[in-house]
């Protein structure tokens, strides 16, 4: 059982803050701990947590022009910067606190948002990482794999995400959408699938040649359609096969599961929380006491290892994290 923390500041959760963002207090990973406490009675064993997340934060403590980046078209351009010792001594902490409290960590290192167009919608940017990231798969990982994996211990990490969702940004995934200035626009400038699967084969390598289970957070169940057979082959032997299942405007069922793979993500609050969202069409599904307990249900009775929350802290509408969810998670782990 399990739950996507993710963050407590989205953003700047590790490290300095972005200049702009100076005054900003460091993390309590003590107060996070208390929380991971108390949510380890109510049967949660796993916890995911977003590092980089879309890179507002990334380089670490400072502004891409600090450090050499330049932008051409909508994407900077550079050399991948080394997490700093301050982002890695706030990792530890993180890990320090999940050991604690008797959970495990799954890190996400990226999420899909760094590698779309840079964006500026206030005082940092976001996105626009796709060369620098991408362009030399071996060099970022150095920078931001390699020193992650030297502080990260196995006997308290359930597995290491290279990147949450990246089936949004690869050319021939499912359609996405994104808001700028008021109005939803299609996203169409994407990633071709062989530079993205360059980057993930070789971060799968190194987590796994470090004594550790890689993972990638594949935003559908049906994930395989979208990458080659060679990158899912390469994952499930060695690592964790994450799907995230969010039934959207065609109902899509979620499939029965491959051995050992778990439901990274799916939505914790009611139905209805979004327009576009169809229910699961579970019996007792609309009964708010019962709702949340059905689908963890659904998702053990097709084959899941796992089955973790979203969200304890994100504001989205698909999230819900209060005392009618933690009482049917406690329910269903006693079960």
């Amino acid at each position: 059982m399990g739950l996507n923390v993710p963050w407590v500041a989205c953003g700047h959760d590790f490290g300095p803050p972005p200049p702009a963002w100076s005054g900003a207090a460091r993390t309590d990973f003590g107060a996070l701990e208390r929380d991971l406490v108390a949510w380890r009675a109510d049967g949660i064993r796993v916890v995911r947590f977003w590092l980089l997340g879309g890179g507002v934060n990334y380089p670490v403590g400072r502004r891409p022009q600090d450090v050499g980046w330049r932008v051409r078209g909508a994407h900077y351009e550079g050399a991948p910067v080394a997490l700093g010792a301050r982002f890695l001594e706030d990792v530890r902490s993180l890990q320090t606190a999940c050991a604690n409290a008797g959970v495990r960590l799954v890190p996400s290192l990226l999420s899909f948002e760094a590698l779309f167009p840079r964006e500026v919608p206030g005082s940092v940017s976001r996105g626009g990482l796709r060369r620098v990231l991408l362009e030399d798969p071996a060099r970022a990982h150095d920078a931001l794999l390699a020193p992650l994996l030297e502080v990260l211990d196995p006997a308290h990490v359930r597995a290491v995400e290279l990147m949450n969702e990246p089936d949004w940004v690869v050319r021939g995934g499912p359609v996405h959408a994104h808001r700028r200035g008021g109005r939803w626009r299609l996203t169409t400038d994407r990633v071709p699938r062989a530079h993205l699967e360059d980057w993930l084969r070789e971060g799968i390598a190194r987590v796994a040649a470090a004594g550790h289970v890689p993972t990638v957070g594949f935003a559908r169940a049906d994930a395989q359609k979208f990458w080659s057979s060679a990158l899912c082959q390469s994952l499930r032997q060695v690592g964790l096969w994450q799907v995230h299942h969010y039934p959207g405007w065609r109902g899509r069922p979620l499939p029965s599961a491959t051995p050992g793979a778990v439901v990274g993500e799916f939505a914790s609050a009611p139905p209805g929380w979004h327009p576009a969202a169809r229910p699961w069409r579970l019996p007792r599904e609309s009964e708010p006491t019962r709702y949340l307990r059905a689908r963890l249900e659904h998702v053990r009775a097709r084959g899941y290892a796992g089955a973790w929350l979203w969200s304890a802290r994100a504001r989205d509408p698909a999230s819900a994290w209060g005392p009618q969810q933690r009482v049917q998670v406690r329910d269903f782990t006693r079960s």
